[in-house]
C-alpha cells in the first residue's frame, strides 16, 4: 500500500494534504484496524487512482454544502485558478484575492473562499482579508481528477480565455494612459 501511494503521489505538488485525505477515506474502509491495498484499489474508479478519487470526493462534498449561488462563485474562483495549456495539460495559476473577488458580493465571496480553504481545495498566502493575499489550487490534480470541475473548465474555457484577453488589453490600455 505504501509503495502504491508513493507511486501514485509521485510528482504531485502539495502531496501531504492529498495523502492525508486519501488515508482518512481509507481509514473509514479499514478491516480489523488494517488499511489495505485492496481498499485503496477499491477507492479508485474508472482508471483514476485512489488519490484522485479522494480529492474529487472532498471537492464534491464541499460544493454540495454550498448554496447554488455560492457554488457558482466557487466554480468561478476555481476556474480563475487554472492556466489553460495550449497543446499541454492545464496547470495551476496563482491569483491575488482581489483579482478573484472582482465583481462579487464581498460577504458571499469571503464565505466561499473560506470554505474552499477549509476544505483544503485552495491555499491562501498572507492575511485572509488582504487583497494582496495570493490564492492557489492545493492540488493540480484537481483540474483533471475531479470530473465535474474538468467538465466545467472545458465548457467555460473559450469564454474565460476571451475574458482574460480583454482584461489584458484593458490593463495595457490603462497603462498607456
Amino acid at each position: 500500500l505504501i509503495d502504491r501511494l508513493l507511486a501514485d503521489a509521485a510528482g504531485e505538488p502539495g502531496v501531504l494534504p492529498l495523502l492525508q485525505e486519501t488515508l482518512v477515506q481509507l481509514w473509514g474502509r479499514r478491516r480489523q484496524r488494517l488499511v489495505t491495498l485492496a481498499a485503496y484499489e477499491a477507492l479508485g474508479e474508472g482508471g483514476r487512482s485512489g488519490l484522485a478519487v479522494a480529492i474529487s470526493s472532498r471537492a464534491d462534498r464541499c460544493l454540495r454544502e454550498m448554496t447554488p449561488n455560492q457554488e457558482l462563485i466557487a466554480l468561478g474562483v476555481l476556474l480563475l485558478l487554472v492556466s489553460f495549456g495550449e497543446g499541454r495539460p492545464n496547470t495551476r495559476r496563482r491569483q491575488s484575492r482581489a483579482q478573484l473577488a472582482a465583481g462579487e458580493v464581498p460577504a458571499e465571496f469571503d464565505a466561499v473562499l473560506q470554505r474552499l480553504v477549509a476544505a483544503r481545495l485552495v491555499t491562501m498566502d498572507g492575511d485572509a482579508k488582504s487583497s494582496d493575499a495570493r490564492v492557489d489550487l492545493c492540488h493540480e490534480v484537481l483540474i483533471t481528477a475531479w470530473p465535474s470541475f474538468a467538465a466545467w473548465v472545458e465548457i467555460r474555457r473559450a469564454d474565460e480565455q476571451r475574458r482574460r484577453q480583454i482584461q489584458a488589453s484593458a490593463e495595457e490600455w490603462i497603462a498607456r494612459g
